[in-house]
């Protein structure tokens, strides 16, 4: 069973080193999420993410707040949030969102907690449209205080491995910051 983040410590993920580390209005900027757009955040926690998203989609737009842990919803749910946001409960393998329904799915720090990657990856792909893009963040792998242990760090090919044999075809690659490196996936092959 892979390692899970313990919901009580929430507020390590809102917290001022993450925040100067990955500033999430800058993250999100480069990714061209469109107003109107539907959005999941998929392990969206407190949603560190999620607010952010919904600057970017805006009253026309949709976002997703979705997590396993009760705990991060009832976070979510206790602050404010946009008529055009919805946390939802979701099972591991299973988010609770129709088919073909997402523009755009941010999967921020999760993939390397999966039990399940495949299942997970391919019910994610399910729940997308047929142009939709997966934005993957992950740890690097190397030994420092903040993410999880090295141990658990998912190397940028380890990752695209799994989200090939899902179905995702990487469409562009990148380094967030020292720590952290994204991977930007494609439901269908472009070109």
């Amino acid at each position: 069973m892979a390692h899970k983040f313990k919901p009580q410590n929430w507020q390590r993920l809102l917290g001022a080193k993450r925040r100067a580390l990955l500033e999430p209005d800058r993250f999100l900027a480069g990714f061209d999420i469109a107003p109107g757009a539907t959005v999941a955040d998929l392990g969206a926690g407190p949603g560190f993410f999620t607010l952010p998203l919904a600057k970017r989609v805006g009253p026309n737009g949709r976002v997703y707040a979705i997590d396993v842990a009760p705990e991060m919803i009832a976070r979510l749910q206790a602050q404010y949030l946009p008529a055009y946001v919805e946390a939802l409960l979701s099972e591991e393998s299973r988010i609770p969102l129709p088919d073909g329904c997402v523009d755009v799915a941010l999967l921020a720090f999760v993939l390397h907690e999966l039990d399940n990657p495949q299942a997970f990856l391919t019910d994610v792909r399910r729940a997308m449209r047929p142009d939709g893009r997966l934005i993957v963040l992950e740890w690097v792998r190397q030994d420092e205080e903040l993410g999880p242990p090295l141990g658990e760090r998912i190397a940028p090919e380890t990752g695209h491995a799994l989200l090939a044999k899902a179905g995702w075809h990487l469409g562009a690659s990148g380094v967030a910051n020292p720590s952290n490196y994204y991977q930007v996936y494609n439901v269908h092959r472009s070109g």
